[in-house]
């Protein structure tokens, strides 16, 4: 039986040195299509894919029906003659906290350095890609797919095409999101503050919030959360600051030329608010276009991926 991916590590320069000591070395898994070790002499685009918070790369390699699962996907459609063949790297970008914030910063590591400069780069140093950013495309799910949609606001120039599946951080544009999950966790945040609880004996819902907090509110000369916690109206404020409804009207031109889409679930609690965003950038004509799917967060995965794979391969493939 032929290998389902391979397994490669990138040691990252842009994730040394963060305070939290997670391994700047990452794991990289990487779907090869079935003629690449036959046909020496083709090159192949390549998908990004940024896994969740809590998820795994093994997680998209699922052999359960209606899971993730890259391979098993790929080699349906190939068959069917639905899609060209791909290449496609999933980075490993779990974190002490659980997974990474998708963001460059002085306490996590620049994280959107890593996942725009050094991943292509390492990918197509070592198979045979076609290069530049019209050749790559970036895909995630839910916190992976806000790190897709930070990726193209912040890091602009790197991908031309973008699938964000059930994006988490877009209902958190009010400061009573945050003061609720706070409150509701804050006894055992200040435990873990004062050393009375290991940061691994945090949930994670109180990882997400440190997550944000160092990203937000960071305090490097305070571990081992590495950050404060939020005091006044105004650091409430600079938390939904963040969320993409806020950024949009300051970062609209650095979609230009993106074709994106955005996938969600009419179930998602985060529907409506995925509705009204897409209506932003649409307003701004920005070229997303939104796939709805009747399904939740997380059970809609495996069947997503089909229509996604085929769309990716349908831009991706305009580009020869």
């Amino acid at each position: 039986m032929s290998r389902v991916f391979e397994q490669i590590q990138i040691t990252s320069k842009s994730l040394r040195g963060n305070k939290l000591d997670d391994d700047p070395t990452r794991e990289v898994l990487v779907y090869l299509p079935p003629s690449y070790h036959h046909n020496p002499t083709k090159r192949y685009p390549v998908i990004y894919l940024l896994h969740g918070f809590g998820g795994t790369p093994q997680g998209w390699f699922s052999n359960t029906e209606n899971e993730p699962s890259i391979h098993l996907t790929m080699a349906k459609l190939l068959k069917e003659h639905k899609i060209e063949e791909m290449i496609i790297a999933v980075p490993d970008t779990r974190t002490r906290f659980t997974g990474a914030g998708y963001q460059n910063n002085a306490i996590q590591g620049n994280w959107l350095d890593f996942i725009s400069e050094e991943l292509p780069a390492a990918i197509e140093a070592k198979y045979r890609c076609k290069n530049g950013p019209e050749h790559r495309a970036l895909m995630g799910h839910s916190s992976g797919a806000d790190g897709v949609l930070k990726t193209l606001l912040f890091k602009p120039g790197f991908f031309k095409q973008a699938v964000a599946m059930s994006p988490a951080h877009i209902n958190a544009d009010n400061p009573s999101f945050f003061k609720q999950l706070y409150q509701t966790n804050q006894s055992q945040l200040a435990a873990a503050a004062d050393a009375k609880l290991s940061v691994e004996q945090l949930d994670v819902w109180q990882h997400l919030l440190c997550n944000r907090f160092q990203q937000i509110l960071p305090a490097a000369d305070h571990p081992p959360l590495f950050c404060r916690f939020p005091q006044s109206e105004q650091d409430w404020q600079g938390l939904a600051e963040s969320a993409f409804q806020r950024l949009i009207p300051k970062l609209e031109q650095q979609l230009a030329g993106i074709t994106l889409v955005i996938d969600i679930g009419k179930r998602e609690e985060t529907y409506q608010d995925c509705l009204t965003l897409v209506e932003q950038m649409q307003q701004r004509d920005i070229d997303v276009t939104l796939f709805e799917f009747d399904g939740g967060h997380v059970d809609h995965m495996g069947k997503s991926l089909v229509y996604v794979l085929t769309w990716l391969s349908q831009v991706l493939m305009q580009t020869r």
